[in-house]
């Protein structure tokens, strides 16, 4: 994810991570993309925003920034109690940045009331393990969709031909297949950048940072996700699929050059 300049040092972490924390951290990350979830299918609005591609991203951005503050308070709070605190610490911070990620769908035209919109917004948490400025990632991102186009579209259905309460049950009770596998798939991906994060809490080298600015890193992430991947949709919507990725596949091969 966005720690960089800390990987060699959580890379060694990771590999001397007992077996018990790491079964602790993929508990509780599933439980904050449960959540996030039912807090999607609960509360998120369904206005539209109607602006030009350059005035959203400049909003979005705006509006990353806002939750980023909230996201870094709840971190400062957090980070004095390591492990311990992180399942309370974790869906709150996760909740933050859904709504975050939400308002960017928002911005960039997205219909985030619908059951497709939700999922979307989601999704953004998938793209925890990677940087969208590495090398591999800007043709992992769309294989990415593809795979998980499947988990959509089961998901999507299940969520539309049910009422809220009973998806809610669902959720908590584990009784809907799609539904729990669409949040296997997307806290497998969230839980490496738990994993870097509550290291990192954990790290000496990173000992300045505290909770408060550990978090302002992994909300800033995820907020630039977000706009990465709204905008791009966006783009595909306005232009089209195919133009769109010829573009994008042109800008990328630019810049490795460079």
């Amino acid at each position: 994810m966005g720690m960089n300049w800390l990987v060699k040092p959580l890379e060694y972490a990771e590999k001397k991570l007992p077996a018990i924390v790491r079964k602790e951290i993929n508990q509780i990350s599933r439980s904050a993309i449960e959540k996030a979830l039912k807090l999607s299918i609960e509360t998120i609005p369904s206005a539209l925003a109607e602006e030009s591609f350059l005035k959203s991203q400049k909003n979005s951005n705006r509006s990353g920034k806002i939750h980023t503050s909230i996201a870094t308070l709840v971190g400062g709070v957090g980070g004095f109690f390591g492990l311990p605190a992180l399942p309370f610490e974790l869906p709150i911070s996760t909740l933050v940045m859904l709504r975050s990620i939400a308002d960017i769908a928002k911005k960039n035209g997205h219909e985030i009331s619908s059951a497709q919109g939700k999922l979307e917004c989601l999704y953004v948490f998938s793209l925890g393990n990677r940087t969208p400025k590495d090398d591999s990632t800007e043709s992992a991102y769309y294989s990415s969709r593809i795979a998980f186009s499947e988990i959509f579209s089961s998901a999507t259905a299940y969520i539309a031909a049910n009422s809220a309460k009973d998806i809610i049950l669902a959720i908590e009770n584990k009784t809907a297949p799609a539904l729990v596998r669409l949040i296997a798939e997307i806290a497998s991906q969230f839980e490496i950048g738990v994993t870097k994060k509550f290291l990192a809490q954990t790290t000496p080298i990173a000992g300045a940072l505290g909770g408060a600015g550990l978090n302002l890193i992994f909300s800033n992430y995820y907020s630039l996700c977000a706009r990465y991947h709204f905008g791009l949709k966006r783009l595909e919507k306005e232009h089209g699929l195919e133009a769109t990725q010829k573009l994008f596949e042109e800008l990328r091969k630019g810049i490795n050059s460079k």
